[in-house]
């Protein structure tokens, strides 16, 4: 499945609610900008590893809103300086348990909605502040390792952390 001349992945897969494995492994996409409700009422897929994904979306509004049975996702290495994760891209995802985020651009992280996520990996970002971190009371693991991170405060949200990786966090950088 060559997507390298692809420009737009928008509702590529929405409304497959039997659909419950995916390989994504040959997608590569370097032009693709808009992932748009890509994975929207997929209903049964259970994990999403987009690590091959070599893209630069600029649109992800709603891209995996309401895969009720989605536990693991992994996204990591999207090359924007974008804003990429609205607050409807992880709703009703009810059963997410892991999010990798590693290797992106992320600044700031808005409120996710994603109150059952026990893992996070949010390491090689941007971030700087921890007080973003609130709606996530299950949370049990945050990597946040090579960040940019100044305080912690905020983490008093997340009452059930009890592994917190914050190692090469260059403050100048």
């Amino acid at each position: 499945f060559d997507t390298r001349n692809v420009a737009s992945m928008k509702s590529m897969f929405e409304n497959c609610k039997s659909l419950e494995k995916l390989d994504t492994s040959n997608f590569k996409g370097q032009n693709i900008g808009n992932i748009e409700n890509m994975f929207k009422d997929c209903h049964k897929l259970k994990s999403i590893d987009l690590s091959n994904f070599d893209a630069s979306p600029t649109y992800m509004t709603m891209a995996f809103y309401n895969c009720k049975s989605l536990e693991e996702l992994i996204i990591p290495k999207l090359q924007t300086d974008k804003p990429l994760y609205p607050s409807s891209i992880f709703a009703n995802c009810h059963k997410l348990k892991s999010l990798n985020l590693k290797q992106n651009k992320i600044k700031v992280l808005p409120k996710m909605y994603a109150v059952y996520l026990e893992d996070i990996n949010l390491s090689e970002n941007r971030i700087s502040d921890c007080s973003q971190f609130t709606g996530l009371p299950k949370l049990k693991k945050l990597n946040l390792n090579q960040n940019k991170i100044k305080s912690c405060k905020g983490l008093s949200n997340c009452p059930l952390l009890d592994v917190l990786y914050l190692n090469q966090n260059n403050r100048d950088s």
